[in-house]
């Protein structure tokens, strides 16, 4: 496997916040604490520690070990969540919805991501330890981004008709699906027959996968953790000051040009039972589940969030705060949309003196399959091209290799300096015969156009192996148009999820904010 880099400033797909972020823009600097860089850890653990409590550690680890029952725990993994409890023990953390089958590429890479990083702080900080996190999103209720996969060019959904938290959802159905995926679909299969719920399967089969990596999995839907949150959930439902620390960091980020990525809400947090969560909403005598019968008096919904704070679920305004005081958490990797909202968030971090994470982009990874690789070479591509649309691309070989023969540009002159004599000639009889001359003109020149045209076009049919080279192998690369590791499923690349995610590891760099290009030699 070769490795190949390229700055996210030469590929067109990124936002112009993430990549002055990357690029540490002096006007951003006051929308986050430190910059993710490995000389910078030993500050933020100094910043983390005198913000995290015993008692935090030791909240943390029974939950931890609560989630874990269905589980036999052994090795990196129980030493990890052991050590969570030690004050010399740091995480950094991912996160992301309970995708079937693991969903797209990237969900993988966020979590190779967290495990190289704490590999390498390892080496770097060898008096502390670092345990890789991935916080899943159970309580996330949008089943129609997470119902379905894509293999072998057809797309595969999971029929339900349960509502509420897909984290709580029985998995019926979706062992079945693993029939359809290949030999590896057997490891998913097991895991969603021998669940109660999604969540639980999620986490088995993301252990199966992840365990000689120490990979830690923390579901926030936890009565002990949520209890934690209390102080927010008051000061947001009954006093709305997050909704007003966003609104103003929004402000000033639009007020830099940039576009914010979240919206905050009076009230940030959504009501939690078996099949329903609906987002909570004030009004003048209380507070109602929006799209429910559901109402509760301002004594009601105190009393809910004394006794029951599992029931209060945060939203993306405040998810993110929930997750760093629950974790004694250094960094947390996301994707571009994610980096976009942390910077939106730190005033809130403030209110409540909670440590804001460094926010750490995840590693972009394009796997070029030996296939691909081949069919790209022929077609005379380097890494750069790869992100170029095909027509470009097609275009551009075109105009190289017969560019000159293909243009009418000195025709177009020609015409231009005829008719200009003509326009003399015919402006000295009558002025007003200029429009007419002016418009023949044109009328010539669009004519040239339509044979350059045509000439392309056959020249594209002379060139159709080299044409068809180069959309196959990009197919692969950009299924559909769509960036392959927002589509593709580990399950479609062929390979063993395994051995592809030992490969993964042992070549990317997770400081290094770059795309990597892994390359299949074989």
């Amino acid at each position: 496997m070769q490795k190949h880099c390229l700055d996210f400033s030469k590929i067109r797909l990124f936002t112009p916040l993430f990549l002055d972020y990357l690029g540490q823009k002096k006007e951003l600097k006051s929308f986050y604490g430190l910059f993710p860089k490995p000389e910078n850890f030993q500050k933020q653990i100094d910043f983390k520690a005198d913000n995290f409590s015993k008692e935090s550690r030791a909240v943390l680890v029974k939950a931890l070990k609560a989630q874990y029952a269905e589980i036999k725990l052994s090795g990196q993994v129980a030493d990890n969540i052991e050590c969570l409890a030690d004050s010399k023990t740091f995480t950094v953390t991912t996160g992301h919805q309970l995708n079937i089958f693991t969903g797209p590429l990237y969900t993988f890479y966020k979590i190779i991501t967290v495990i190289k990083a704490c590999q390498e702080l390892t080496v770097a900080y060898p008096k502390k330890k670092f345990v890789p996190v991935y916080w899943m999103a159970t309580e996330d209720h949008d089943l129609a981004e997470i119902n379905h996969l894509y293999f072998s060019g057809s797309k595969i959904s999971w029929d339900t008709d349960q509502e509420g938290a897909v984290g709580r959802m029985h998995p019926v159905g979706l062992d079945a699906i693993g029939k359809q995926v290949g030999k590896a679909g057997a490891v998913f299969s097991e895991a969603y027959k021998s669940s109660a719920n999604l969540a639980e399967a999620v986490r088995k089969y993301f252990h199966e996968i992840f365990e000689p990596y120490g990979l830690v999995i923390l579901d926030g839907d936890d009565q002990t953790l949520k209890a934690r949150f209390k102080t927010v959930m008051e000061e947001d439902v009954f006093r709305h000051t997050p909704n007003d620390l966003v609104n103003a960091s929004c402000s000033d980020l639009e007020g830099l040009g940039y576009k914010t990525q979240i919206f905050p809400r009076k009230v940030n947090f959504f009501y939690l039972d078996e099949g329903v969560r609906c987002r909570i909403e004030a009004d003048q005598n209380g507070f109602t589940g929006v799209g429910t019968s559901l109402k509760w008096t301002k004594e009601e919904m105190q009393a809910l969030i004394n006794n029951n704070p599992e029931k209060l679920s945060p939203n993306v305004v405040l998810r993110p705060l929930y997750q760093e005081m629950v974790l004694p958490n250094l960094a947390y990797v996301g994707g571009p949309a994610e980096v976009a909202y942390w910077l939106q968030l730190k005033p809130v971090f403030d209110h409540f003196s909670i440590t804001f994470p460094m926010v750490m982009p995840r590693n972009h990874v394009l796997w070029v399959s030996g296939n691909a690789r081949r069919k790209l070479e022929k077609a005379g591509l380097n890494t750069e091209q790869y992100f170029e649309s095909p027509d470009n691309l097609i275009r551009d070989l075109i105009e190289e290799s017969e560019g000159e023969a293909l243009r009418l540009d000195s025709q177009k002159t020609e015409v231009r300096k005829i008719f200009e004599v003509i326009k003399t000639q015919a402006v000295s009889q009558d002025k007003t015969l200029e429009k007419m001359v002016l418009a023949e003109q044109q009328r010539a020149l669009n004519s040239l156009e339509k044979i350059e045209k045509k000439m392309m076009q056959a020249a594209k049919r002379n060139k159709k192996d080299q044409a068809r080279q180069i959309r196959s192998g990009l197919e692969a690369l950009f299924p559909e148009g769509t960036p392959q590791e927002r589509r593709i499923n580990i399950l479609d690349l062929g390979v063993d999820p395994w051995l592809f995610t030992a490969q993964v590891i042992a070549q990317i760099e997770p400081f290094d904010y770059r795309f990597h290009i892994l390359v299949d030699n074989e």
